[in-house]
């Protein structure tokens, strides 16, 4: 995998039996195009998930499409494994709900493909930036 020349651990595993069998708190996680593949239902709980793996003051980086964007019905119907597509309305209320603090929310300056190089030297320019609230 690319992310292991980078020195990177990578694991391979469903996401829910990731986050629930981690013994480790995390100062970030990174979710890059990746909510939007989840129903509602799944999305609050893999937010929970997340929350409780995160130390205290860590972040959630995610990058999901805006589903008040001018190509929002292509995002969510021309991909068949999206199953949400968020607003940054709707995005803040859920995220507020599982009890995260939005410290900014911004639109995206990634290409759609990147490499890890490019994730990592653009890392504070990505979508959605939050934190546990304390």
């Amino acid at each position: 995998m690319a992310a292991e020349r980078y020195g990177l651990q990578v694991y391979h595993s469903d996401v829910f039996d990731f986050l629930k069998a981690s013994h480790h708190a995390y100062d970030l996680v990174l979710a890059i195009d990746f909510v939007e593949h989840f129903t509602r239902q799944e999305l609050i709980q893999l937010l929970y998930c997340i929350k409780e793996i995160l130390n205290k003051g860590g972040h959630l980086i995610l990058r999901t499409p805006n589903g008040q964007g001018i190509f929002a019905g292509q995002i969510i119907y021309g991909d068949l494994t999206h199953m949400t597509i968020l607003t940054p309305q709707s995005l803040g209320q859920i995220l507020r709900f599982i009890g995260f603090e939005i410290v900014s929310m911004k639109e995206s300056i990634f290409p759609t493909k990147c490499s890890i190089s490019e994730v990592k030297c653009r890392i504070d320019n990505v979508g959605v930036s939050l934190h546990i609230a304390s």
